[in-house]
Order: structure tokens, then C-alpha cells, then sequence
């Protein structure tokens, strides 16, 4: 296809190849036959199968032992830089199936959260909301002395990319201050 850029697989050099579009393919390559010739074999587009997630995966052979991948990871691994060293493979557009570069990128598992809240993916639900309206809010700090108010924990949690944990500790007094010098109390 145009436009559709090949690269090895991470860990997988010589063996298989990523594109672009998400698609994953063996390369061509000798290999031993068992008889101490060698035989050829052609590169050969995988056909990736749906975990229960809904995520594509591949089964990539390395010295005789079979792992298996999310296709979405090894795209990101091979075409996204990742300076600031995240964790999760996100999809834009929201739809798992959509392996193109253009729709991915890093993020940490809180980024995640916010952006399928955000498109719709996730949804408050009534035993959600009943929680939230019993919680406590709470005030972030930040070390310029801004603002700014949540109805809890976990919506503060959330929106602030802080833990659950570290926000708990701050405000029992068990730590000073949380990621990014923020401060948080109950208001």
C-alpha cells in the first residue's frame, strides 16, 4: 500500500516486521530444517487474532518459543518515541481495532482513564455517582499557591494524574506533598 512503512520488530530483528498501518509480517529468511541443510522461507502477513479486551494480537516464534503481542504495542514500540518513558499504548479515535500510527500515542494508565472518559468509553455509573456524592471534596494546591476544588478523591485523583494513595496520605499527613509539589486537604 502507499504510504505504508515497514520496520523490525523490538526483540524480533530479522525475524518479523511492523508497518505503519498495524499490520505485522514475517520476513524471509533461511532456517535450519532439522537435516542439516537449510530451508527458505517467504515473508508471510500474519493474521492477528482478538483478545478478550478486543485488542489485535500476533504470535511471534523466537528460538523455538512462541509469545504472544498486542499489535497495538509493537506499532507504538516501533514508530513512537517515547522520551518520557509511559507505559500504556492509547487509541485516539477510541476504537482498538484501529492500529495506524496516526492513532496511537503514550500516555500513563491516568491519561488513559481521562481520555475514555472524555470520548465516551467509560461512563459514570449510578452506584458511581451515589459514591461521589457521599465523598468528601477536596482542594489541590499547587506550589504557586493556585486552587482548585474536586468533589473527591478520585475525581482529584484523576484529573490531577496523582494516586488515590499519595492524595490519601497528604491528607492524613503522612507526606508533605504529592507529584509536582501539589498539596491537597479537605475543603
Amino acid at each position: 500500500m502507499e504510504g505504508e512503512i515497514w520496520r523490525p520488530v523490538y526483540g524480533y530483528e530479522g525475524l518479523y516486521e511492523v508497518s505503519n498501518f498495524g499490520k505485522v509480517r514475517s520476513v524471509n529468511r533461511w532456517v535450519p530444517n532439522g537435516k542439516g541443510g537449510t530451508i527458505s522461507l517467504n515473508s508471510v502477513a500474519l493474521r492477528p487474532s482478538v483478545n478478550t479486551f478486543g485488542y489485535f494480537m500476533v504470535n511471534l516464534c523466537k528460538c523455538g518459543k512462541t509469545n504472544t503481542r498486542l499489535v497495538h504495542r509493537l506499532v507504538a514500540s516501533s514508530f513512537l518515541k517515547n522520551e518520557h518513558g509511559k507505559k500504556i499504548v492509547n487509541h485516539i479515535d477510541g476504537n482498538k481495532k484501529n492500529n495506524y500510527v496516526s492513532n496511537l500515542e503514550w500516555c500513563t494508565a491516568s491519561e488513559n482513564t481521562k481520555h475514555a472518559y472524555s470520548i465516551g468509553l467509560m461512563r459514570i455509573t449510578e452506584c458511581m455517582r451515589k459514591t461521589m456524592n457521599r465523598s468528601r471534596a477536596v482542594v489541590r494546591i499547587d506550589m504557586f499557591g493556585n486552587s482548585k476544588t474536586y468533589h473527591s478523591l478520585t475525581s482529584a485523583s484523576i484529573c490531577e494524574s496523582v494516586s488515590l494513595t499519595s492524595i490519601a496520605n497528604n491528607l492524613a499527613g503522612r507526606s508533605k506533598y504529592c507529584k509536582g509539589g501539589k498539596m491537597f486537604k479537605y475543603a
